[in-house]
């Protein structure tokens, strides 16, 4: 729909003469539009949206999605290693738009409409993606490396103005995006001082007026949440402080959780056999690896979906696997590589389109 100060009043009138909640839905559709894939924003250089199908990937697992479905009642749960991502499996979330005129218009919608306005921006504040970008230190022993030297990392929101109030609404949805470099090491270099008492998994966010501790206990409305833990997945925060941060997000019952680094590297290949695991009941893999499921599932509601990200090596250098499946012959025929990559070209192009726009992803 689209609206502006020339708009024929009689489009503005005849929506005056629909129920409160008819005129919510149509200011929400005015005001809002649909994210990228939320896989193309959360980790991006991994570009786990555009990887999801990648010929070479199938050829080498050098990046994989497990996913996890909690069970329901008698039905037990469901664990998919190698989960692909294809062009129906893309995850958009609503976000704020700006049309045309939008002071004008605005004024003559609250106006008109002051109540199913109210209702209509309420709503796309609660059902955005709500993201947040890791930030480091500005000085010696600041606010930030005090946070990070007891291993809490620290998050500004990308998704929000300056002085933005939507922190007054209750959101639904957030991702936490962490860097792919070592963060402690990046706190060693500012010559910060690091210790390692009650060094665990806690998550603060850098406002204007203060640092605020993430507590998951105040948002039970929560409906997704993507976390990058590349950063405690290389060991320099210990299982225990991994465990004990999981434990405190129990209180919540979540219908997707998304974590990205936790069996990458060392922990990435999984022996024969490794589906005997029991994955609500044992605290490990059938290779002595710590069994995530397990300590994640609390969070998550009966049908809710654990999603797990993680890579064979750091830094994967696609185009020289590529040829090296090419030159092995490995690689589909060159008719079934331009569909895909026809396809995986076209939803690149909307993902820059959007993002271009100066649009981000709340």
């Amino acid at each position: 729909m689209e609206l502006s100060p020339r708009t024929d009043p009689s489009v503005l009138d005849r929506l005056t003469n629909l129920p409160v909640e008819l005129q919510r839905n149509v200011l929400f559709e005015l005001l809002s539009t649909e994210t990228p894939c939320a896989f193309a924003l959360f980790v991006p250089e991994w570009r786990v949206c555009s990887h999801g199908t990648d010929p070479v990937n199938r050829i080498y697992d050098l990046q994989r999605t497990d996913v996890y479905t909690r069970g329901t009642g008698q039905d037990p749960g469901v664990f998919v290693s190698g989960a692909t991502h294809g062009d129906g499996d893309h995850v958009g979330f609503s976000m704020r738009t700006a049309p045309a005129n939008t002071c004008v218009l605005m004024e003559q919608l609250r106006a008109r409409f002051p109540v199913a306005l109210d209702w209509a921006l309420r709503d796309v504040e609660r059902t955005r993606l709500r993201t947040f970008e890791q930030v480091f230190p500005r000085a010696p022993d600041d606010g930030i490396g005090k946070c990070m030297s007891h291993g809490a990392l620290v998050y500004r929101s990308s998704s929000s103005p300056p002085g933005s109030d939507d922190d007054r609404l209750a959101p639904r949805h957030l991702m936490f995006n962490g860097v792919a470099k070592d963060p402690w090491f990046e706190l060693r270099l500012r010559r910060n001082t690091e210790t390692r008492i009650g060094f665990g998994m806690r998550l603060f966010v850098e406002t204007e007026a203060s640092m605020v501790e993430v507590d998951w206990a105040v948002m039970p409305q929560l409906e997704t949440v993507f976390l990058d833990l590349r950063s405690y997945g290389r060991g320099r925060v210990g299982e225990e402080g991994i465990r004990r941060g999981a434990g405190k997000m129990g209180c919540l019952r979540l219908r997707c959780l998304v974590i990205a680094g936790l069996r990458s590297g060392k922990w990435y290949v999984r022996p024969p056999g490794w589906e005997l695991c029991g994955w609500e009941a044992d605290d490990r893999e059938v290779d002595g690896g710590v069994n995530w499921v397990k300590v994640f599932c609390g969070a998550v509601r009966e049908g809710g979906r654990l999603v797990f990200i993680d890579r064979r090596i750091a830094d994967v250098d696609w185009e020289g696997w590529r040829a090296r499946a090419e030159n092995d012959g490995l690689l589909p025929s060159t008719e079934e590589v331009s569909r895909g990559e026809c396809s995986e070209k076209a939803y690149l192009k909307h993902v820059e389109r959007v993002m271009g726009d100066g649009h981000h992803s709340g």
